[in-house]
């Protein structure tokens, strides 16, 4: 995996080697491609400077920009910063509900109520979860519905609130036998299981 990684970063070299834009989307496009790269190979710094990089030159495309904040947020996640992460969620929430863009909205209020249930915020992580299964009722990414549905029954369960666990476990496993996500529908089984030893 490593070398592949590496590998893969010598593809923004070619691409920068034919896009002639200083400061263009290309060259955003390049930056946060090597962020995520750098990331994955755990080489922190470097995936700092090249998200920098990508935010400052999307500052006239919102959702783009919004795109980076949310790797941005994981890669704060990855290094136990969850108040930094929630920051990059929070921005990208608004800049995807500025522009209108509900499926990004329900991906990236998933992340944040996944952000809250780590920290044990069940009450928010409720909220937000919710907000987020909701929006995403209004898009065709059913799969990401019932991703967030796992997450809002998880903090149901830590709230001791079964029967709303109960009641959205139901529609999670009803969804993903339905379309076919099999690792989904495990998790939802799981959040059975644990709900039957309460």
């Amino acid at each position: 995996v490593t070398h592949a990684l590496q590998t893969a970063l010598k593809q923004p070299d070619e691409a920068e080697a034919c896009q002639q834009e200083a400061n263009g989307q290309a060259a955003a496009t390049i930056a946060h491609y090597r962020a995520v790269v750098y990331d994955c190979l755990g080489e922190k710094a470097h995936a700092f400077e090249y998200f920098t990089r990508a935010y400052d030159l999307l500052q006239h495309h919102p959702g783009q920009a919004a795109n980076v904040l949310d790797d941005l947020g994981a890669y704060y996640m990855s290094l136990g910063k969850p108040h930094l992460a929630r920051s990059c969620y929070t921005q990208a929430i608004a800049k995807k509900t500025a522009i209108g863009d509900v499926c990004g909205q329900a991906v990236t209020s998933g992340h944040l109520g996944r952000l809250l249930v780590a920290e044990e915020q069940y009450a928010e992580a409720v909220d937000k979860l919710e907000q987020a299964v909701a929006v995403g009722m209004q898009t065709d990414n059913i799969r990401e519905v019932a991703r967030n549905s796992n997450s809002l029954a998880q903090a149901y369960m830590a709230l001791q609130d079964y029967s709303r666990a109960t009641q959205v476990l139901d529609t999670c496993i009803r969804l993903t036998a339905q379309h076919d996500f099999p690792d989904l529908l495990a998790h939802a089984y799981v959040g059975q299981a644990g709900l039957l030893r309460q």
